[in-house]
């Protein structure tokens, strides 16, 4: 056990190493077990789809949705309209070859059929891109359902592995209560209509929490659920709060990751042999604790490495000699 100050131990704050394989690290040893712990940090903290770029996603489609869906029928528009340029390129060439008054080649004719070809498959694919637009809710939703799935996964995962000591309790605290609103806000918008919930961003766009009576009064004039409006200013309110004062440590890759765990556990669970590791963390708490189990199982060479950690005030070895005696390997040893 490292200090810490802190009486409470999360177990975010226990931390298991050594040989996945040889240990059978599953089930439930995989939620303190290093290597498992470290993979999942390191989904949640990459810089470019991890939990700061989900965030970041969410805050603006809460805040300003209609310019997302502004953005994604531009681009619509944009597809459409380089088909219909290409459509009638297409079909001038293929007036011209038509009325070209040359003896009717079978080449002539093979070219005319692969015009025309053409011409029905980039109709097609303009039919196709019309009738797959997304309605405004629909487009929502979509972007909405895979960001609060991602940021939910990353909650679960800060909760379970970050050290309590990497940030607040207020901010594990605000982490917790975000997929519960989340997930509400999801189910009122699944009832409302396209139209109602266009009208809902677009009277109250700038993503502000209002004051009760303010509310009521935009609830009478526009229609739209007072509901729906509470949630999504509960969950703008907790996201920015998690924004302005969650700090997440910029760790990248696993070595980073497995050091910084190190440094702050208030447990370590690990053979005799592997607790080499703990003595080039510079920046760790001193253990103040050392505990060896079977203890009679042990070369007295191999308990030297744990019992010369730094600042070990106390070392408790335990052994049940009924259950496994002491081991003598030694022939003249067992001679005498």
């Amino acid at each position: 056990s490292s200090g810490g100050g802190c009486k409470k131990c999360f177990l975010s704050d226990v931390v298991l190493f050594g040989n996945e394989d040889r240990m059978g690290a599953d089930g439930d040893l995989k939620r303190i077990f290093m290597e498992s712990r470290v993979r999942r940090l390191r989904q949640c903290l990459m810089p470019g789809s991890g939990w700061t770029h989900c965030l970041s996603s969410m805050l603006g489609l809460l805040e300003h949705p209609l310019v997302q869906y502004e953005r994604y029928t531009e681009g619509i528009k944009n597809d459409i309209n380089k088909l219909i340029s290409e459509e009638k390129e297409v079909r001038d060439d293929l007036v011209t070859r038509m009325k070209n008054e040359e003896v009717q080649t079978s080449s002539r004719k093979e070219k005319i059929k692969e015009l025309q070809k053409k011409l029905q498959d980039i109709q097609k694919s303009i039919q196709e891109i019309e009738r797959n637009k997304m309605s405004f809710k629909t487009h929502f939703q979509s972007n909405y359902k895979r960001l609060e799935k991602d940021l939910c996964s990353c909650v679960e995962i800060f909760c379970d592995d970050l050290p309590r000591s990497a940030a607040s309790e207020e901010n594990f605290c605000c982490m917790a209560e975000v997929p519960p609103l989340l997930n509400a806000f999801a189910e009122l918008v699944q009832s409302e209509s396209d139209e109602r919930l266009r009208t809902l961003f677009e009277s109250d766009d700038d993503g502000t929490d209002r004051s009760l009576f303010r509310n009521f009064l935009t609830h009478v004039h526009d229609g739209v659920s007072f509901e729906l409006k509470q949630a999504r200013s509960s969950c703008l309110l907790k996201l920015k709060h998690l924004c302005a004062h969650f700090e997440l440590p910029e760790l990248f890759d696993s070595r980073t990751i497995e050091e910084f765990l190190l440094q702050r556990a208030k447990i370590v669970l690990c053979t005799a042999s592997s607790s080499y590791r703990l003595h080039y963390q510079q920046k760790a708490q001193p253990f103040e604790v050392l505990v060896v189990d079977e203890a009679a199982q042990l070369k007295e060479c191999e308990s030297l490495i744990p019992l010369q950690l730094p600042g070990v005030r106390q070392a408790v070895l335990i052994g049940d000699e009924r259950q496994l005696p002491a081991l003598v390997k030694s022939k003249v040893t067992a001679m005498t």
